[in-house]
């Protein structure tokens, strides 16, 4: 997803701040130090500028967000040696008000991406916490004024590969994920509660029996069938959306 980022309309913000702060640390003996002494005039502190790396997906935030909390350095940088031939091009864009007011929106952009990586790499996690990370990419990417369609194609490219029935049983009968499902219930053709009963009726049948439904059978003239729909309505009932 990160790769779909660096191929959509931020690719020439993410390019410019990558090849920024790739110029500032390689002339460690003159750049770095000026922009340190920006940053001590300024803030009174240093700070770090952290390269984009492609292949490390949180690499391309701590970029984004390692230059934009040092904002007003960098710009009183470019400022201080804007007539020195020396300065690097690639340094130039600091003084860009376009450029820094992109990279925030591109920051705010990957900012649900890496908190879902992040969500996503506990051992505990379950397909409901899936669909939950798929919604905040969907709706991060959707409020941006300039991430356009292709950012939320990617998403939905990357959600029709899923067992979308499936995942979104799970999401409706885990009781953590409660207002998640809210949102979700009735808005589309999988999301009404017959549905995802016939859905559940299905998974049921697929997997074998569970215990509730053994207890449901038991003694009862009822189908089968009924029987399922019946403990998934028990289900839907407890959680609050039946």
């Amino acid at each position: 997803m990160v790769k779909a980022v660096l191929k959509s309309e931020y690719a020439t913000v993410t390019k410019n701040a990558s090849d920024a702060v790739n110029a500032i640390n390689a002339s460690s003996s003159k750049w770095l130090v000026e922009v340190q002494q920006c940053m001590r005039d300024t803030y009174g502190y240093e700070l770090c500028l952290q390269q984009l790396c492609e292949t490390r997906w949180n690499s391309m935030h701590a970029c984004f967000a390692s230059l934009l909390r040092v904002r007003s350095a960098m710009e009183m940088l470019e400022l201080k040696f804007r007539k020195d031939s020396e300065l690097p091009s690639k340094v130039r864009v600091f003084g860009q008000v376009s450029f820094w007011d992109t990279l925030a929106d591109a920051e705010q952009v990957i900012r649900p991406l890496v908190f879902a990586s992040l969500k996503l790499q506990r051992d505990e996690n379950t397909m409901a916490d899936v669909v939950v990370c798929h919604l905040d990419i969907f709706a991060g990417f959707s409020k941006r004024p300039y991430a356009g369609n292709n950012l939320v194609r990617e998403v939905e490219k990357r959600w029709r590969q899923c067992e979308q029935p499936l995942m979104l049983l799970a999401l409706f009968l885990h009781p953590a994920h409660k207002e998640a499902g809210k949102k979700l219930l009735n808005k589309t053709a999988l999301t009404s509660v017959g549905s995802l009963c016939r859905i559940g009726v299905y998974y049921f049948r697929r997997f074998k029996l569970g215990e509730d439904m053994k207890i449901c059978i038991a003694g009862s003239t009822m189908k089968t069938t009924q029987c399922y729909r019946l403990v998934i309505l028990r289900r839907f009932t407890a959680i609050g959306f039946a």
